[in-house]
């Protein structure tokens, strides 16, 4: 039997049915074939598995739940499915898309028109209102699965790839398309829920999952990157995503606000379905008033996620766990792009690949709890009796003492507090709580108390004051980055040399292939402040001072390397 690669299927009849006309394009998977009906002479796109791959019963059974999915719904946005086959291999009969995927569109024009990004996305949410309706979860939502074909002199968008769809009439209990707590999906567009093995999965996955598209849509970048799978996942779970505004200053709040909510980490939080969201970026393009503010996770909230993830790791549940499937290449997705000889394929090595993950994701979850001052876990003791579980539960976690007030309210008792800085990706911190936004700009109680004011960010030394909310403030902080580091014999070291000439740390891009991601390694953290600062605290705050001493705040777009660095899209 040929082998897909082979160039020997072109001309050949499958089944007596579809001339084999060319190749498209081949993965790791299988191949895509442009042919023809040999009696109606339609033109067709046929996939083809590659013969190994047709040896694996449970990857036959996700191709040919693409076919069971996709033809279901029925919708104009979603590609149609009109025949499947099994010689010389499984294959599905789709129809023919002349055009590009959303990935392409952006490696060849970047960051899109808030009009034109939100419109593709009002068709994508489309495709996705009629899956659900169907109760079929896609979860595997990226650019490369979003396609484009011109029609009517616009931009058409047709959903692909249901290979690894969540159907309604799965049967539980057989597990022959997922294994409960698996991994399915690719990890830059993951949600939180997803990423952690949620036995619950639903359609608020597929409303994150296009939230990200249009986070990149926005602003040519995703919304986390990382040095490896594991963290990655690890910070989809406990991070919240860098205001898209932060990146490019002139996207309207309506949009950015509406991002963020379909963003959210809490499933609550987020759009209640795929139409509430559509209807949110349609007011949005007519002009109207979305009345859609984002409320981001509460500390608590966080905490009780990455929980979660330590009851898993303490029970051994490594099936439920993001490093129990570390992606191996199952993609069935084809973006029109991909060429050469198929990957080679791994046998034991996922193996051995599922336990060092397990080990990654425990560690980095347990760093993070241990942070949050969960210090040691508990010892092995009998089950507490629900008196002593009663008085041995957590007091819950602090409010923040400084809460912003409404717009409207601005009596005597408020105040107004902007606080800018640079780098745009600096975070701030009010008594330890995170507030939205850089700038950040709201009122606030005027309570003559002293509040600790943090602004950090990677890379850079953090700056730490205490403002007193007697009247209006306005903060401009410049962050500096740590003072260079010197060699044995005193001289400083090469890298360093490099940073003081520049005054910057030209970063190394990020890099993402079939593998995973692959990123630069994170700055280092920055030093303590010194010993002898003026005005410092034994907590590390200084007092603060309102003459308006800080540096000026210089345009981001003066310094490109203030911003993380946009993922190139490769065309491999």
């Amino acid at each position: 039997m040929s082998s897909v690669s082979d160039p020997g299927y072109v001309g050949q009849v499958f089944e007596d049915r579809y001339r084999i006309l060319r190749r498209i394009g081949e993965g790791g998977m299988g191949a895509v074939y442009e042919a023809e009906h040999v009696v109606v002479g339609r033109r067709v796109a046929i996939k083809l598995l590659h013969p190994d791959m047709a040896r694996d019963t449970q990857i036959v059974s996700r191709f040919y739940n693409e076919a069971r999915a996709a033809g279901s719904i029925g919708n104009e946005h979603i590609i149609e499915v009109l025949d499947f086959g099994k010689q010389p291999a499984p294959y599905l009969v789709m129809e023919f898309l002349d055009g590009r995927s959303l990935s392409q569109l952006l490696e060849q024009e970047g960051p899109l028109s808030p009009s034109r990004a939100a419109g593709l996305l009002i068709q994508v949410l489309e495709a996705l209102e009629a899956a659900h309706a169907k109760g079929i979860v896609h979860r595997d939502l990226k650019p490369e699965n979003v396609f484009l074909v011109r029609k009517q002199d616009r931009d058409h968008v047709k959903l692909l790839d249901f290979g690894i769809s969540k159907l309604k009439t799965d049967d539980p209990k057989s597990g022959h398309l997922t294994q409960t707590g698996t991994i399915l999906g690719t990890p830059y567009y993951m949600s939180p829920e997803q990423a952690l093995g949620a036995k619950d999965i639903d359609h608020r996955t597929d409303v994150y999952s296009a939230g990200v598209i249009l986070y990149e849509c926005l602003t040519g970048r995703l919304p986390f990157a990382a040095e490896n799978y594991n963290l990655l996942l690890v910070r989809i779970i406990s991070e919240p995503p860098t205001p898209p505004r932060s990146f490019r200053p002139d996207l309207p709040e309506a949009l950015e606000q509406i991002t963020l909510k379909a963003m959210a980490q809490d499933r609550p939080l987020r759009f209640l379905s795929a139409r509430a969201f559509s209807e949110a970026l349609q007011n949005f393009v007519a002009g109207r008033q979305t009345g859609v503010r984002f409320v981001p996770a509460s500390p608590g909230d966080t905490a009780a996620r990455i929980a979660a993830a330590r009851e898993r790791i303490l029970a051994g549940d490594t099936a439920a766990l993001p490093g129990a499937a570390p992606p191996t290449g199952t993609d069935l997705a084809w973006d029109g792009t991909r060429t050469g000889a198929p990957a080679p394929r791994r046998k034991a090595l996922p193996i051995a690949l599922a336990a060092v993950g397990f080990v990654a994701v425990a560690a980095v979850v347990l760093f993070l709890l241990l942070r949050r001052g969960d210090s040691t876990p508990a010892p092995s003791v009998p089950p507490p009796s629900a008196a002593d579980a009663a008085a041995a539960a957590p007091p819950p976690p602090p409010e923040p003492r400084a809460v912003a007030v409404a717009d409207d309210d601005r009596g005597a008792d408020t105040m107004q507090l902007t606080i800018s800085a640079v780098p745009a990706e600096a975070k701030i911190e009010i008594d330890g709580f995170a507030k939205p936004g850089n700038p950040l700009s709201g009122r606030f109680k005027r309570d003559g108390e002293d509040h600790r004011v943090r602004v950090f960010a990677p890379g850079y030394q953090e700056w730490k004051e205490l403002v007193t909310f007697d009247g209006d403030r306005t903060l401009t902080v410049t962050l500096e980055r740590p003072p260079a580091a010197t060699s044995v014999d005193g001289g400083t070291s090469p890298a360093a040399a490099s940073d003081a000439a520049t005054g910057i740390r030209p970063p190394v891009r990020p890099r993402r292939d079939a593998t995973g991601p692959v990123v630069a390694p994170p700055p280092p953290p920055p030093p303590p402040p010194p010993a002898d600062a003026g005005g410092a605290r034994r907590d590390g705050f200084r007092e603060f001072d309102p003459t308006p001493t800080h540096r000026p705040v210089t345009p981001a777009e003066d310094n490109p390397y203030q911003t993380p660095p946009a993922r190139p899209r490769s065309a491999s």
